[in-house]
């Protein structure tokens, strides 16, 4: 969607498989940092949240809330 909107391709990571996205973000992600992440069940981003969390998060300090419209 992004690309058919106009984004360049170059701007943009497409990833199989939630696991290959979660690796790559885990690359990306600082202590610190503060995420946000809005995607679907139908693709497992839970998957992918859970992963960082598991690596990043120190206990009882990461707040999950699940947003639905």
């Amino acid at each position: 969607g992004a690309v058919w909107a106009g984004l360049p391709r170059a701007h943009t990571k497409f990833f199989a498989t939630p696991p290959e996205a979660a690796q790559f973000l885990e690359t990306l992600v600082s202590p610190g940092d503060l995420l946000l992440v809005k995607g679907s069940r139908g693709v497992k981003m839970e998957q992918i949240v859970d992963r960082l969390i598991a690596r990043h998060a120190a206990p009882g300090e990461f707040l999950r809330q699940e947003v639905r419209h």
